[in-house]
Order: structure tokens, then C-alpha cells, then sequence
């Protein structure tokens, strides 16, 4: 009860008796609702053929409640529970209301996994099935305006700071369905405009991307780019489109809903009708591929035609198709000699291990000294957690695997030919050439001369800066510590110099640049 002539409806089908308590909160029954709600879930389009409780569960599931009066204050126009003659909503809409079971409700569909290329492969099934979803690709623009950056964007449309856009973008993006995919740059490619580890943090943490729904901002573009368009060019259930392009084109296009390229300008005022139209084109279709090219404003639409139709695929397909709709593009990934269609995206996992790595090149003799090294680490040091590696040619593998197999250690390789000392002396700066070095935070390089007399996790579980630990040694101006390789006329020859035979590091952009330049 709330108060004294109000009563909230109970959820609970284990009730005993007969009761209306499997019913989900919502009734065409005389009830109290905020009509704000009603009209921002929409009309009765639903899966269900029982459309009443279709929409009750879209009621339920956005979290809101029925109340009514302790009595009957008001009766609807139509036909009445007890009489016999008439028609009621089902009858006029030439429904079956319990002689038909309810249509199962929408399969939820599972995250996307594995690398870029797979992405786009499952999206493809997800379309030759039929299978509902949707699909939208925040990225460079999107972030601009979540972050309240007027921006105009190389589609010559302009969004200014302050504006509604922003609110709903940030909602839409935020979104927790299962069956809505969100794409977002990936933390590996570190362009100047995009696809760094910070813009990938602000997406997954400042706003707040539901993790089991991401995907690749790029998975129609640079690499993927071929493979998508062929399958869109010979997809036989041709597609719906929602965007500003209106050439005659190669694709099957069953219907475009044709809107400004400019619409961004103009949200302030026009986003309210113009989002009624689009939920109007898409109230009635079922199972059909919807593709969107709005910018920022297919990640609003979406989702809100996921909510007032969610039997069909709408997909976020942005600039992939502009060669097929505009007659032409200003992207260069369509040209398969271009780096971009070369280009894939990678979410780069943030490394959490610990890599202790070695250099054996040209004698034998260096094999031996890493069984000392190996035994003395054995002896004094844990190795738990800890992976090694030896960057080595291929006729050394043997040896070493053997050596290892007697001490219980694993030992990884990483191959490469050296032809000269200088050359192998200097093959410990290419360990960002390992190819699975992104596993790792903390790295260490032990050169084989070295005997361990500690327990060396204490230095791996050290808190590390964005610098190169080793120990302090000489001075820069004597030719062991460089000196044939400064300008000591502008470099002071006083300066301290390292010894590079013990190197602590952690895994970052900083520590790949220093190691990059020392080569």
C-alpha cells in the first residue's frame, strides 16, 4: 500500500491462489502512470504476439511500477471483461490473444570475441541469420563532444559546446543491453587523433562503455573494410538506410530515410522531430538490416530503435559505405595500396606479468654461463610467476631447452640472427620486437655473467616509474660508457653512465621510445 487509497502492484507469481501477480507492472487497466514514461517507451511494437505483455516487460525492464486507486473511479470505452459482445484491442488489430502463444522473447546475444577480423566475421553471421542486435562506434567525434568540445568534423558538420547532444550521447553509450554492441578505439594503434591508451581509458572508465558489449570502433574500416563492403555488395536481403546520401547505388538499398548532413547543426531545435521520424521508419519492419551513417547521431538513434523495435539489426555502419550511397569518400582506406587498409585495431590488455629475459649469441660458452645464472636463481631466488625468455639463434634452442627441462624451468625463445658482437650485444633493446611482450608489466634483462644471490621478486614487485632502472657506472666520456657515440661537445662528458648488463623496466610507450631511439 501507499497511503491510504493508493496500492503499488506486486510482482510476485508465487503467490497462491488465482492473482495477477505474473503480470510485470504494466495493465491497459485504469491505472496511475507519468505519461512522460509511456511516451518515452514508445507504441506496442513489440516480438510478442500478446503485445500487451510484450510491453509490460519493456515497462519492467526500465525499472518502472504500476500503481491504482483502491477502487474503480473509470472504465475504458471499448468492449468490457463481461460482456460477450464487441471487440477488444486484439480483435481490432486482427490478433489472437491467448489462442496464440507468446512469441519467445528476443534471444540475448553473446559478446564479440577475439581479434578485429572476428569481430566483423561474427557481426556477418549475426546478419545472414537474422539474428536482432545493434551496433554503434563512438570514437574521435563522440569523444569531442563527451567532452564538451565544439567540434567540426571532416564531414563538415559542427557541434557547439553546451548542447543537448552531449547528455544523450553520453546516455546512449552507457547503455546496458546485451544485444547492443559497442565499438570504441583500441588502446595499441596511438595515432595522433586516436586509438591511444588514454582515449581507450576514457571510454571503458570516464564513460563508463559496459565492458561485455565492446567491440572495435574500426570494424568496418582499414582492414575490415574489404571484407565488409563484398559482403554488403552480395547481401541478398538488401538493407534499409538512414543517412544523407542519395546516389543511385550498387547495394541493394530497399528504402532510405533520407536526412541533412548537417542535422547536428540543427539538433537544438530539430532533434525531437527528427527522432520521431526515424522510430517511425522503423516501427513496423521485422528482421531487416538497418544500416546508420549520421555520425554521433546513429549512437543516439539506435539504441532508442532497439527499444521500439527490437527485431531488427541496426548497425552503426558510419563512413564504410559513403563510396555506395555519396558516389564517393573522403576516407582512405578504400584504396588497398593506402597503410589505412593495412591498419587493425588491437585491445591491448594491460600486462600484469613478469618477464626475466636473457641473450646467448655466437659461442657455447654462454650457455654454460646461463646454467650458472639459471642454478643461482634457483637456489636463492622464487620463481614463481615469473616467465623466461632467451632471445637466441635456432641452433642454440636444443641446448637450451634441454638445460632448462633439468632445472623444472619453462623457457620461451625468440629467434633472431646476429652477425657481428656488436649486433648480439645490442639484440637486448629489441625485446619490444617479442611478439608477446604485451603480456608483461615488469621486464628484466640479466646478462649471463651473472650470479643471483637474492631473491630477485623483490626488484620484479618494486613499484616502477616510466623509467630504466640499472646500476650507475663511469662516465659517458670513456669510450666503455659511450664515449665514440655522444657529441661531447655538447653532451657533458662528466655525465654518469649505467651498466647494461642488469636492466629493470616497466612496460609502457615511455620505456618502447627510449629503447626504440637507443637503436
Amino acid at each position: 500500500e501507499q497511503g491510504d487509497r493508493i496500492i503499488l502492484h506486486e510482482l510476485n507469481p508465487n503467490l497462491p491462489g488465482r492473482h495477477s501477480g505474473y503480470w510485470p507492472h504494466y495493465s491497459l487497466q485504469p491505472s496511475i502512470c507519468r505519461t512522460a514514461t509511456i511516451l518515452e517507451l514508445g507504441n506496442y511494437t513489440t516480438a510478442h504476439r500478446f503485445f500487451e505483455r510484450g510491453y509490460a516487460e519493456k515497462y519492467n525492464a526500465a525499472g518502472h511500477k504500476t500503481a491504482f486507486f483502491d477502487s474503480v473511479y473509470s472504465t475504458h470505452i471499448g468492449k468490457q471483461h463481461w460482456e460477450t459482445d464487441g471487440k477488444n484491442a486484439y480483435a481490432l488489430n486482427d490478433v489472437s490473444q491467448f489462442q496464440l502463444a507468446p512469441a519467445p522473447l528476443l534471444p540475448q546475444n553473446e559478446p564479440l570475441v577475439g581479434s578485429m577480423a572476428e569481430h566483423l566475421d561474427q557481426i556477418i553471421r549475426k546478419i545472414r541469420s537474422k539474428t536482432p542486435f545493434g551496433l554503434i562506434r563512438p570514437s574521435d567525434g563522440e569523444r569531442a563532444i563527451l567532452k564538451n568540445r565544439t567540434l567540426t568534423n571532416c564531414d563538415a558538420w559542427t557541434w557547439r559546446s553546451g548542447g543537448v547532444l552531449r547528455e544523450q550521447l553520453a546516455n546512449s553509450i552507457r547503455t546496458t543491453d546485451p544485444n547492443l554492441y559497442i565499438g570504441i578505439p583500441c588502446n595499441s594503434c596511438n595515432k595522433a587523433w586516436n586509438c591511444t591508451e588514454e582515449i581507450y581509458t576514457e571510454f571503458t572508465e570516464k564513460f563508463q562503455v559496459p565492458a561485455g558489449q565492446i567491440t572495435y570502433a574500426n570494424i568496418f574500416m582499414n582492414s575490415n573494410w574489404a571484407k565488409w563492403t563484398e559482403f554488403i555488395r552480395n547481401y541478398t536481403g538488401g538493407l534499409y538506410f538512414v543517412g544523407s546520401g542519395s546516389t543511385e547505388s550498387s547495394i541493394q538499398i530497399k528504402s532510405r530515410h533520407v536526412i541533412s548532413a548537417t542535422l547536428v547543426n540543427s539538433w537544438e531545435t530539430d532533434g525531437e522531430s527528427e527522432t520521431e521520424r526515424i522510430l517511425e521508419f522503423v516501427g513496423k519492419l521485422r528482421g531487416e538490416l538497418i544500416c546508420f551513417a549520421a555520425g554521433p547521431l546513429s549512437k543516439v538513434w539506435i539504441p532508442l530503435c532497439m527499444q521500439r523495435n527490437p527485431a531488427n539489426m541496426y548497425v552503426d555502419v558510419g563512413a564504410s559505405l559513403d563510396i555506395f550511397t555519396k558516389g564517393g569518400t573522403n576516407r582512405m582506406y578504400i584504396s588497398p595500396s593506402h597503410p589505412f587498409a593495412k591498419e587493425t585495431c588491437v585491445f591491448r590488455q594491460k600486462p600484469t606479468k613478469r618477464l626475466v629475459y636473457f641473450c646467448v649469441f655466437f659461442k657455447d660458452d654462454y650457455i654454460q654461463l646461463l646454467k650458472l645464472l639459471l642454478t643461482s636463481l634457483i637456489y636463492f631466488s622464487k620463481t614463481d610467476g615469473i616467465d623466461f625468455l632467451v632471445f637466441t639463434s635456432e641452433d642454440f634452442k636444443s641446448r637450451i631447452e634441454n638445460l632448462g627441462h633439468q632445472m623444472g624451468l619453462s623457457i620461451q625463445f625468440h629467434f633472431m640472427e646476429c652477425n657481428s658482437v656488436h649486433e648480439a650485444s645490442s639484440s637486448k633493446l629489441r625485446i619490444f620486437d617479442y611478439p608477446s611482450i604485451n603480456s608483461y608489466e615488469t621486464i628484466l634483462y640479466l646478462d649471463t655473467d651473472i650470479i643471483i644471490q637474492g631473491d630477485i621478486t623483490q626488484i620484479l614487485n618494486h613499484k616502477l616509474d616510466d623509467l630504466i632502472y640499472a646500476i650507475p657506472e663511469g662516465r659517458i666520456g670513456h669510450e666503455f660508457w659511450g664515449g665514440t657515440l655522444f657529441d661531447l661537445n655538447t653532451v657533458d662528458p662528466n655525465t654518469e653512465g649505467m651498466n647494461a648488463g642488469v636492466i629493470l623496466f616497466k612496460n609502457s610507450e615511455t620505456t618502447r621510445n627510449i629503447f626504440k631511439v637507443a637503436l
